[in-house]
């Protein structure tokens, strides 16, 4: 969770709008917005509005575990985030016994409060 703090920190330029950037100043940088901000949005194909920065999920399964995955997830949405990136792949680099783990972790989120399915917008990719 730490990291992803570190994370949301340094991407504030993209995901905040400018008054709530983090000050450059600070040794430990409060975080960038507060819990009635919105992230910044964009057009998807002209049609889904999603947040500008996406929660990429590809180590999850190898370098994160699933208490992790969910942990930041929460995390995400907590901050407003609503696109989250997967792929039946993953996680990198595949291996037989973790591919499609980081689905699995994604799944276990959603069906622990259906709800959250509403809130974001899952974007996944297939090799063919």
């Amino acid at each position: 969770q730490h990291l992803f703090e570190a994370i949301r920190v340094r991407s504030s330029a993209r995901c905040f709008p400018v008054a709530t950037q983090p000050s450059r100043a600070s040794r430990d940088p409060p975080l960038p917005h507060q819990p009635s901000e919105k992230m910044k949005t964009v057009l998807l194909g002209g049609k889904a509005e999603v947040t500008q920065c996406c929660l990429g999920t590809m180590t999850w399964g190898v370098q994160n575990t699933e208490e992790e995955a969910h942990q930041q997830l929460d995390a995400f949405v907590a901050a407003g985030g609503t696109f989250v990136d997967t792929a039946e792949l993953y996680p990198v680099p595949p291996a037989a016994g973790v591919i499609g783990r980081t689905e699995e972790y994604i799944g276990t989120w959603l069906n622990a409060d259906v709800s959250r399915r509403q809130k974001i917008f899952l974007a996944s990719k297939v090799v063919g």
